[in-house]
């Protein structure tokens, strides 16, 4: 990393004291004044008893920084550090010539639960955040050396397959004829009819209800016909929903189902049941994980003998144990079903303690949670009629709005890169745990913090250096620092690996945003102040480096959250 001089200058000047503190290096604040700030001296001072202020000067006077970086001190006592143009010109060469993000010294398998689409219906809104903010964790922590597998995880084992059966009989009128029936032309939206029909006829009717459930339980017991009406099911559903993860980049290693651990839960709930970590209720088995009641138990098998979510995802759990042996686990799943995982991961630490072989090693278990896609007044998105919007509906109106907004000629895979752009810088570049506002208006500008104005930004570069090869002068040549904007620009691309590895800690791919967005607008501001073509020789050779090693490094930031670039807009 290009602070490594000053982290070590810290370092051995912190050494110094008789009590132990490691000094951090951080990012300025508003008033500091310089490119990295150090605020551990007042910690230091408060363990030696000494004034802030005068410790940090005395720490200052002792930095061996020359030629590295000034260093001054401001507020209670935080030391500042401005580079020098000579140090970030050199790193920024060396940078430019090496891969842009350093490798994790520990690599970590890492498990990411993301999609969670229930078979025989259509994406909503919601599955949305899941696909963009899981295949942007996905590449983020690939990027830093992580080994990831991806899941989508189906939903198709459970009780909604029931009363699709049951609406698939009433349409049919031909129970246990599946056979003969089954249609080869039915279409995701024909199971999505089929799935309302048997849910409003278990509503109107408490036998139908008992169907529905009888159904599942048949299935679930390995009833042939049953089994083969639910994988022609299956196999319709998941041919329905390809296109939408094309459409989304959204990249899964694996796309397993609820129903691929079937197998493996007999046993686990008898070695649950052995080590009193399951217990009989009214005829139904669960696991408590709290003594006080302030948490549900894991309801893992119904009094009918049929299970549940919470049977599955801890099935799902030894599964990947058995076959990717990973550290961590991260579910990307809405924040709606925190108390549904969190008690499920209690349920399977505690059989982990209690020395169960299926749950040994156990990864670490982590819900990285978000909000909703919400309308102008704050609540879900929903269709005009009120009701729940598809996830069609959505990337619908994004499209349009991006024909809109690029009428001019632009052909139609260009729009739908603009589109795409638009629908995931909105939902990246805020905490993933808060919802946000779906506005085509807003999150298609040219303008302000916008994936089409990162992805501008990238084709208006590409369109510099295709004029720079045309006028006779020559295009980049090394990277050079000839102005403060030269130099601006520079230390933003500096600072965005650490981003990145700051968003594959804390799950949060809105840092890449961030850094993405800081790139931007210091390149604008490049070609506010200076003159870049018409520059003198060497001054724009220099200055043309540093604007394509910029637009690369956007460019990457823009691939980590699944955006692609245009080479012209």
């Amino acid at each position: 990393m290009y602070t490594s001089a000053i982290e070590k200058a810290l370092a051995v000047a912190f050494a110094q004291y008789p009590v132990s503190v490691t000094p951090v290096l951080s990012p300025p604040n508003k008033n500091g004044g310089g490119d990295f700030q150090c605020n551990s001296v007042l910690q230091l001072a408060g363990r030696m008893k000494m004034k802030p202020i005068d410790l940090a000067h005395e720490i200052a006077a002792k930095l061996d920084l020359e030629g590295v970086a000034d260093v001054t001190v401001t507020g209670p006592g935080y030391l500042n550090f401005i580079l020098t143009d000579q140090f970030v010109e050199g790193v920024s060469r060396a940078a430019a010539l090496e891969s842009s993000v350093v490798k994790v010294s520990a690599p970590e398998t890492v498990v990411i639960d993301f999609g969670g689409p229930n078979i025989a219906k259509a994406l909503h809104v919601g599955h949305l955040r899941s696909f963009v903010i899981g295949e942007s964790l996905r590449r983020i922590l690939v990027a830093v050396g992580h080994r990831v597998v991806s899941d989508i995880h189906y939903g198709d084992w459970g009780l909604p397959i029931g009363k699709l059966i049951l609406g698939i009989e009433a349409s049919l009128e031909a129970v246990n004829s599946f056979g003969v029936k089954l249609n080869p032309n039915w279409t995701l939206d024909d199971l999505g009819g089929f799935y309302r029909l048997g849910n409003e006829m278990t509503k109107s009717d408490p036998a139908f209800y008992e169907k529905a459930k009888d159904n599942t339980l048949r299935l679930q017991a390995g009833d042939p016909d049953l089994r083969a009406l639910w994988s022609r099911v299956r196999a319709i559903s998941l041919a329905g929903i390809e296109g939408h993860i094309a459409l989304l980049g959204a990249h899964f290693d694996t796309l397993d189902g609820e129903s691929d651990v079937d197998p493996l839960i007999p046993a686990m709930l008898d070695d649950l049941f052995k080590a009193g970590l399951a217990v009989e209720s009214d005829g139904a088995l669960v696991g408590p994980v709290v003594d006080d009641g302030s948490l549900p138990p894991v309801l893992l098998r119904k009094s009918d003998g049929s299970y549940l979510y919470g049977t599955t995802d801890l099935a799902t759990i030894v599964d990947r144990i058995s076959k990717y042996h990973p550290d961590k686990i991260v579910y990307c799943v809405d924040g709606r079903q925190d108390v549904h995982l969190k008690t499920c991961f209690m349920l399977a630490s505690n059989a982990a303690e209690a020395g169960l072989a299926e749950f040994q090693p156990l990864p670490r278990l982590v819900h990285a949670d978000f909000g909703t896609v919400n309308d102008a007044s704050g609540k879900p998105y929903s269709t005009r009629d009120g009701k729940p919007a598809l996830l069609d509906d959505l990337i619908g109106e994004a499209l349009a709005k991006a024909r809109e907004v690029i009428s001019d000629g632009t052909d139609a895979d260009t729009a739908r890169m603009v589109a795409i752009a638009a629908l995931k810088f909105a939902d990246l570049s805020t905490d993933r745990r808060s919802g946000y506002v779906f506005d085509p208006e807003r999150m298609m500008s040219f303008t302000g913090r916008t994936g089409p104005y990162l992805q501008y930004a990238c084709a208006r570069v590409s369109s510099l250096l295709r004029k720079a090869g045309d006028d006779g002068r020559g295009g980049p040549g090394v990277i050079g620092i000839s102005h403060p904007a030269d130099r601006a620009l520079a230390v933003e691309v500096l600072r965005f690996p650490a981003a990145v590895h700051r968003a594959a800690v804390e799950l949060q791919p809105k840092a890449v945003c961030d850094a993405a967005y800081d790139m931007g607008t210091a390149l604008s501001r490049l070609y506010a102040e200076v003159e870049i073509l018409r520059a003198p020789d060497g001054e724009r050779e220099g200055r043309l480096a540093l604007m394509k090693w910029a637009a690369d490094t956007i460019g990457n930031a823009l691939h980590l959250l699944g955006i692609e670039v245009p080479e012209r807009m």
